[in-house]
């Protein structure tokens, strides 16, 4: 079984990760998790059980190369039930959502490839220098101009499409074809 069942709450001390996971797991029955981990074939990241955890949920892979979020959030369900009617600026691609049960949702959607630390150390740096006027030339010499006219046109586009998220570099990585795309928005 990947989805691991506890059969009582970690102290918030001892949690690693954000609380997310924990919600998640806590509402769902044994047959429950099962029955997910059967329909979307679940398969065990590398380190073991999910990709990550975040506040208000959990990702894991999926045999076909998916990934499969379960959240507690609505407006994260919301979200990517909007991306996947209408898929429109730098977003990973949603390929079905639906609710479990009572504040318990599943996204299925592209996996994402995580950006380099190279690059998350960038994209900070671009994002707190970036303003309208400022062009290539303004950032510091080691980053490369045509990442920041990258990371330019992946902030215009992703923040007029009116979700938040979108400039936290934890929720960006590159996907199949090696944009740079938002696989978390809300």
């Amino acid at each position: 079984m990947k989805i691991i069942k506890v059969s009582a709450p970690l102290p918030l001390e001892e949690i690693p990760i954000e609380r997310g996971g924990q919600e998640v797991d806590y509402s769902l029955t044994e047959e429950e998790a099962q029955e997910i981990e059967e329909r979307f074939q679940i398969v065990e990241h590398v380190d073991g059980g999910a990709l990550g955890e975040g506040q208000f949920g959990i990702a894991y892979a999926t045999r076909d190369g998916k990934v499969l979020k379960l959240t507690t959030d609505e407006l994260e369900y919301t979200v990517a039930d909007l991306l996947m009617r209408n898929n429109y600026g730098p977003f990973a691609e949603v390929y079905k959502v639906g609710k479990i049960k009572r504040r318990l949702y599943y996204v299925l959607k592209e996996l994402v490839t995580p950006l380099t630390e190279e690059e998350r150390n960038n994209f900070d740096t671009i994002i707190n220098l970036y303003t309208d006027y400022l062009d290539e030339q303004n950032y510091p010499e080691y980053i490369d101009p045509k990442f920041a006219e990258e990371v330019e046109d992946y902030v215009n586009s992703a923040s007029n499409a009116g979700f938040g998220d979108v400039l936290s570099v934890d929720n960006i990585g590159r996907n199949k074809h090696g944009v740079m795309v938002c696989f978390d928005p809300r």
